[in-house]
C-alpha cells in the first residue's frame, strides 16, 4: 500500500488520505471560493436580457422625443411645412367608396353637378347657376378646405387622415390639384369632387393620435387640425410609413 507522511506530526498514513488521525490536521488544501466558477442562473441571464431591452426602449423614447422637439412647425417655405387634416368619405357610402378612393389614389367628395368645373371657383359658380344645394353649409364648408388642400402653389403638404370601414387609419399625401369628375365609377362611389393622393396605412387606433380618432367622429367631413403635437405626430406617423413601404 502507497504511504504518506503527515505534514503536521510525521504519522505515516494512507496516501489517499485527507486528513491525520493521529493529529487531526487536514492534508489537502482548500480552493479558494473565488477561484470556484459560478454557473449563472437562467433568472440571472434573463434578467439581464430584460434590462438591455429595458435600456433600448429609453433610448428609443429619448430619440423620438428629441425629434419631435427638434422639427420646425413651420420655420420656413419649403415642402417639409405639414398641415394634418381629417376627412370622412362618403361616410354613408360603405366599403366601395373606400376601396375605389384606394385603388385610384384619391381623396374627395360628392354633391355632384352636371357641368364640368376645373377648380373649386368654377364649382362655386355653377353650383350657384344651377341654384343646387342651397343653404347647405356642410358644402359650403368643405369646399372652403378643399380649396385650402388642393392649392397646387402651397407651401404646406397637406396630410389628410382617413380611416377604412374595417378600423384602419390612413394618412393620404395630396399630391395633385383639384378634379372632377361624373364618370359612373365617381358618381357610384360618391368621390366626383377629388384630388390625387398616396395612401399610407399606419394601422390600428392605438397607433392613432387622439385628436385624429376625435375629429373623425365628429359631423363636417373635412376638419383642419390645429395642434402641434398633433401636426408633429402625423408628420412623423407619415414618415415612418413612407419609409417602410417605400
Amino acid at each position: 500500500m502507497d504511504m504518506k507522511n503527515c505534514p503536521h506530526c510525521n504519522k505515516e498514513l494512507p496516501k489517499e488520505a485527507k486528513f491525520c488521525l493521529s493529529c487531526m490536521g487536514k492534508l489537502v488544501e482548500e480552493v479558494p471560493l473565488q477561484n470556484t466558477p459560478v454557473r449563472k442562473s437562467k433568472r440571472n441571464v434573463l434578467l439581464a436580457g430584460l434590462f438591455v431591452v429595458a435600456v433600448a426602449a429609453v433610448a428609443l423614447l429619448v430619440i423620438f422625443s428629441v425629434f419631435i422637439k427638434e422639427q420646425s412647425y413651420p420655420v420656413d417655405k419649403s415642402d417639409t411645412i405639414i398641415s394634418a387634416w381629417t376627412m370622412k368619405m362618403r361616410p354613408h357610402g360603405g366599403i366601395d367608396t373606400f376601396n375605389f378612393a384606394r385603388e385610384n389614389g384619391i381623396v374627395g367628395f360628392g354633391w355632384s353637378l352636371n357641368g364640368n368645373p376645373a377648380t373649386v371657383a368654377e364649382y362655386r359658380a355653377l353650383r350657384k347657376q344651377e341654384g343646387a344645394y342651397e343653404g347647405d353649409t356642410l358644402l359650403s364648408n368643405t369646399l372652403d378646405d378643399f380649396e385650402n388642400i388642393t392649392n397646387v402653389d402651397s407651401i404646406y403638404t397637406h396630410l389628410i387622415w382617413v380611416v377604412d370601414p374595417y378600423g384602419y387609419y390612413y394618412i393620404c399625401e395630396v399630391v395633385g390639384g383639384y378634379e372632377y369628375s361624373r364618370s359612373a365609377e365617381h358618381d357610384a362611389a360618391g368621390l366626383v369632387n377629388f384630388a390625387e393622393c398616396i395612401f399610407y396605412r399606419v394601422g390600428t387606433a392605438d397607433l392613432v393620435p387622439t385628436a385624429v380618432i376625435e375629429t373623425l367622429s365628429e359631423g363636417e367631413l373635412v376638419i383642419h387640425l390645429q395642434g402641434r403635437e398633433t401636426t408633429e405626430l402625423t408628420r412623423l406617423l407619415w414618415l415612418v410609413a413612407r419609409t417602410i413601404q417605400g
